[in-house]
């Protein structure tokens, strides 16, 4: 069985620079800007390798509920959960390439992001409610405080934010 490595987890304390693509880069076209988030000098974040076969969004679902555990976050509607899920899902099935997810938490903002070697945006499309796939971007539109599309010298990232609250 195959064992996502375990790339980094840290706290920062301090101002952080701007994450590539977020709110506070307004020339990125593929950001979609929400509402302000209150800012924070405390950062928390983890990276982890995981093969894209069809066991990776289930390993990816359950990395994302144990850091949000291990740094005292909750996300009571599962929604970084089902992005988290549909956005593995989108690598897997559409670039079968290395997969990096990274996860990291600035003031109560859960970001998820997935890293691949495909260069090639994910294209959001019009829901077909007689296809079985094509609903993964439509609902991180939907439902992420915000989202984008960062390229990378050999890939892309698609990352999206969501709100959460302290753990009871």
């Amino acid at each position: 069985m195959y064992r996502p490595q375990f790339g980094y987890s840290r706290e920062v304390a301090g101002p952080l620079h701007a994450w590539e693509g977020s709110a506070t880069d307004p020339g990125d076209p593929v950001v979609k800007p929400r509402t302000a988030v209150p800012e924070s000098t405390t950062s928390r974040e983890a990276a982890f390798d995981i093969a894209p076969d069809p066991t990776a969004p289930a390993q990816a679902r359950r990395l994302v509920d144990e850091m949000m555990k291990l740094w005292d976050c909750d996300d009571p509607d599962d929604v970084a959960i089902l992005l988290t899920s549909e956005l593995i899902t989108n690598v897997v099935r559409h670039a079968r390439t290395n997969l990096r997810l990274e996860v990291s938490l600035r003031a109560m903002t859960l970001r998820i992001a997935a890293t691949d070697e495909i260069p090639a945006p994910p294209q959001l499309r019009p829901m077909d409610t007689d296809s079985e796939g094509g609903r993964g971007l439509a609902l991180i539109n939907s439902l992420a405080h915000q989202w984008g599309i960062t390229p990378r010298e050999r890939g892309k990232t698609v990352w999206f934010e969501v709100v959460v609250q302290p753990a009871r």
